[in-house]
């Protein structure tokens, strides 16, 4: 009847080969093409009711079970408004029309497949029924299960059967997953039109984007991203930055000459891709890679052990007796058909070797070499091969030393040093968060001319895996290319083995100059063109999926930066709202940045989430990840090593006005204090009793009076700029800049954001003449995702920018 919300049905199961079983429930709904024969179709990606009316999709997951969780025949009733691993089993609808299915996933010999049976369908109630009649469905629908039991297993053992007699071959791998696409038309609609009035306002646009409207409740940086949330988040893609990008003078020092760079000119032919695994449109990338880490990840898992692994060209030269101890790993050496051959030194033997490989990129054949980090043998042939090889910029993705092991020799001076024939000078060091720009003058004997060579050093790569989140090799990854002059050499790229970060880089580099171009990308065939040039290369499954969630997260973000010259304009446009969307660019970027910002999971806090440590913290909702922690010194052998920067809900003083506090063995001398306009600063002198070989330490304290409670800014934003420049000027004169400020206010959050995101903005505006407030919050909210936390504390770190250029 008109009441009916749920029914029942039983299923036994058979299979021991099934992983997991589903129950799908599908809307049927009314056709305007005329009826065919139906072929019945399985559900790869698991959809939750409460999303499926955003995805607009007909089905969803009503609810899993573990295959080991069913031993016995057992009913299930449709609609009884409980959870089942997580899906909600809603109540139907009385007024419409259903369709029940039993599915399974079995994985089996490396491969996954999904099996589907309908098992029951619900019309719609349209008069009240014979009770009769619903006790004849009832029987019928417990049958239809028990009968789907059966041939479910008929249907998995013979699957298996398949699998396990196919010898599947590179060339016959094909996508484990239809790929479905579900685009939000009105909001593209939307961004078409913003774009329009854009292109009509600014003779060079900003970033258009286009951002799915879903909040990410994991990492990219993970396997686990939800497989329901698999639709499309653009179908309009300009990757281009906000301006065109200026190629950076030779102006560092009057030393180096100005040297011109044979033009190199690319070749205008389209990339090639591969007919079995075709490019992803960008407008489909984020459901391509949610597709892919489904079943834990299984589809990067079987694209990635589809590659060619070791040796699969000559590499001849390498093995000769003369070469071998000019490698660092034995394993990973240069092929013939791609290596770099250096100029031949008379009267050495095999003096052309190095180890390194030319990597065509995207239009532009031989635009890197791979090379291996430089051997304490090799530092003179690197340089060789830098000059030889017109190469002004040089990128280094490894730490000289790494768990105890040295990864590649410091092949560069602190000052000056003589390599034979060669001169290299230090002219200038660039210290930024996550890496380092170093410019060198480099000389030889003979040239009359004086070459500036930039070299670009990623330190922000773990030791162990990947970076937890790409937001820092992108950026300096866009470093990398704004820098370096467009007809220069090719591109010298290194890690340690030159192999798997390096292809990493590579591959990052060349993808995003392809969605930019063609609007797709195409890692899989990139990966196994680099690795056709150099064994090996990206040489784990981790950095395989770390390059998809780089390039989503570029796709996602876009270029957001802006040079200093262009801050005013840039910004006054972004305030400037659209009549027909009543939105502006800069609620867009600001929303585009609570869409990509990461929430912190349980277990991403299971330290502030321990008994001993609830009382340290002021809300529950506020906590600092694991991985991020500073933690303190032990205390009388008490685990009293966790601290969260917001305490109470009004911060206590906790320094003296005179004379010293102890706490514990920690001794806080007050020595001085300063007003001056909205800011106090106090200078304490701190002594550790339990580690007196530490001597005393000076910390100055900065208390900013210019924040009142009631406002979300603060008043004056040359006050506020006042507070960065004196407390990078403690830092500098006491420590040399090398120590950490500690920042807090009373949830560590908004307030403390601004103010690191503002100091991160003045050193952009300082080193690199541009600002991209986007990049800045969005690194603090990697760790903090309560960092700036609303659109007028966004908006003030570009304004306080303005005061920044202003004030000279």
């Amino acid at each position: 009847d008109s009441k009916l919300t749920q029914f029942f049905f039983s299923f036994l199961v058979f299979s021991t080969f099934a992983s997991v079983y589903q129950i799908v429930v599908e809307e049927e709904r009314p056709r305007r093409t005329k009826k065919t024969t139906e072929i019945l179709k399985c559900y790869p990606v698991p959809i939750h009711f409460q999303n499926a009316s955003i995805l607009n999709s007909q089905y969803y997951f009503a609810a899993e079970f573990p295959a080991h969780s069913i031993q016995m025949a057992q009913p299930f009733t449709i609609g009884d408004n409980k959870t089942y691993s997580g899906f909600w089993n809603t109540p139907l609808l009385p007024h419409k029309s259903y369709s029940i299915y039993f599915q399974a996933a079995s994985r089996a010999n490396g491969e996954t497949k999904i099996d589907c049976v309908r098992v029951a369908t619900k019309g719609a109630a349209t008069r009240k029924p014979d009770p009769e009649q619903e006790k004849q469905t009832d029987h019928t629908v417990k049958i239809a299960g028990i009968i789907a039991g059966i041939l479910l297993f008929v249907i998995i053992f013979l699957g298996v059967v398949l699998v396990m007699k196919k010898r599947r071959s590179y060339h016959s791998y094909t996508y484990y997953l239809p790929r479905q696409t579900m685009v939000l038309r009105d909001m593209q609609t939307g961004y078409r039109k913003l774009a329009k009035k854009r292109k009509e306002t600014l003779s060079n646009t900003r970033q258009e984007m286009t951002v799915m409207v879903n909040s990410m409740d994991k990492s990219y940086a993970e396997q686990g991203t939800n497989c329901d949330e698999a639709f499309s988040f653009m179908d309009t893609h300009n990757l281009n930055g906000r301006y065109e990008i200026q190629t950076v003078g030779s102006d560092t020092s009057s030393l180096v000459q100005s040297h011109t760079y044979k033009k190199r000119d690319p070749v205008d032919v389209p990339y090639q891709t591969g007919q079995l695994h075709p490019a992803i449109r960008v407008a489909d990338l984020l459901q391509h890679i949610t597709q892919m880490k489904c079943a834990e990840g299984y589809g990067f898992k079987e694209e990635y052990e589809s590659f060619f692994e070791g040796q699969s060209a000559p590499w001849d030269s390498a093995k000769k007796d003369e070469n071998r101890m000019k490698n660092r790993y034995g394993n990973i050496i240069a092929y013939d058909h791609s290596r770099v051959r250096l100029q031949p030194i008379d009267g050495e033997l095999n003096s052309d070797y190095i180890n390194g490989n030319y990597i065509d990129g995207y239009h532009r054949p031989n635009h890197y070499i791979a090379t291996q980090g430089p051997m304490q043998e090799t530092i003179y042939d690197f340089w060789r091969m830098v000059w030889h090889e017109n190469t002004a910029s040089i990128v280094m993705v490894t730490n000289l030393v790494e768990v105890g092991r040295v990864k590649c020799c410091k092949y560069w001076p602190d000052d000056t040093e003589i390599y034979k024939d060669i001169k290299v000078t230090l002219i200038e060091t660039e210290l930024l968060a996550e890496y380092v720009i170093r410019t060198f003058a480099v000389e030889k004997r003979g040239a009359h001319e004086i070459r500036e060579i930039r070299q670009f050093h990623f330190t922000g790569w773990p030791d162990h895996g990947v970076p937890y989140h790409a937001t820092g090799l992108l950026g300096f990854v866009r470093q990398v290319k704004s820098k370096s002059p467009p007809n220069a050499g090719p591109l010298v790229v290194h890690c340690s083995a030159g192999a798997g970060r390096t292809g990493c880089f590579i591959v990052i580099d060349i993808m995003l100059d392809m969605a930019e171009r063609e609007g797709v990308v195409d890692i899989f065939n990139c990966v196994r063109e680099l690795r056709s040039r150099r064994v090996n290369m990206v040489q784990t499954e981790e950095q395989y999926v770390f390059i998809h969630d780089a390039i989503l997260e570029a796709c996602l973000c876009g270029d957001t930066s802006v040079l200093a010259s262009q801050v005013r304009s840039v910004y006054y446009e972004m305030n400037k709202l659209d009549p027909q969307t009543n939105s502006s660019q800069i609620k867009e970027e600001f929303r585009t940045l609570n869409m990509v910002t990461p929430t912190l999971r349980v277990e991403d806090c299971s330290i502030a989430l321990l008994p001993r440590n609830h009382e340290k913290n002021r809300c529950m909702d506020v906590l600092p990840p694991d991985r991020c922690l500073p933690f303190l010194i032990t205390i009388d052998g008490e685990s009293s090593n966790y601290i969260n920067a917001a305490l109470m809900d009004l911060c206590p003083q906790y320094w003296p006005e005179n004379g010293v506090h102890r706490h514990g063995p920690i001794q806080v001398e007050f020595v001085s204090a300063d007003l001056e306009e909205d800011i106090i600063s106090r200078i304490f002198r701190i002594y550790n009793a339990s580690r007196p070989q530490d001597g005393y330490r000076m910390v100055q304290q900065f208390q900013f009076l210019g924040w009142p409670m009631y406002r979300d800014t603060p008043v004056s934003k040359r006050s506020f700029l006042k507070l960065i420049r004196q407390v990078d000027k403690w830092q500098e004169e006491y420590n040399g800049g090398e120590g950490r400020t500690v920042v807090h206010c009373l949830n560590g959050g908004g307030r403390s954001g601004t103010f690191c995101a503002i100091s991160i903005v003045c050193e952009m505006l300082q080193h690199q003449r541009a600002v991209d407030v986007f990049h800045a919050v969005k690194t603090l909210r990697n760790n903090k995702p309560n960092m700036v936390d609303l659109l007028d504390q966004y908006k003030f770190c570009y304004e306080v920018a303005l005061e920044y250029l202003n004030s000279g």
